[in-house]
């Protein structure tokens, strides 16, 4: 589990609030890929996309630099900045898929 801050005090934490948060933010991203086409619109549903955005991407170090803390509207502002990022990030994906095989 890795806390995410609240816009109230204190953090949330397990699936109930998990699981709606992270369905929205999968909503975010399909509608997303939806402006900026394929290769994102036609491979962002898989799971191994899914999961190396939220890890990957989606984690930003604390100020102190010695936490890790999930941020999604971070990755979001980049993708409103550079919309082309999803294209990157699943293609880069998809090569190496392609290498494994």
């Amino acid at each position: 589990n890795i806390p995410m801050p609240s816009l109230t005090q204190g953090t949330f934490w397990g699936t109930s609030f998990a699981a709606p948060a992270v369905g929205g933010l999968v909503l975010l991203l399909k509608q997303c890929t939806n402006h900026v086409g394929p290769p994102a619109s036609n491979h962002i549903h898989q799971v191994e996309i899914l999961r190396d955005i939220f890890q990957r991407h989606m984690i930003t170090k604390s100020d102190d630099g010695q936490v890790d803390v999930f941020d999604p509207v971070e990755f979001f502002l980049r993708v409103i900045d550079n919309p082309n990022l999803l294209n990157e990030i699943v293609q880069e994906h998809l090569d190496f898929q392609h290498m494994e095989q």
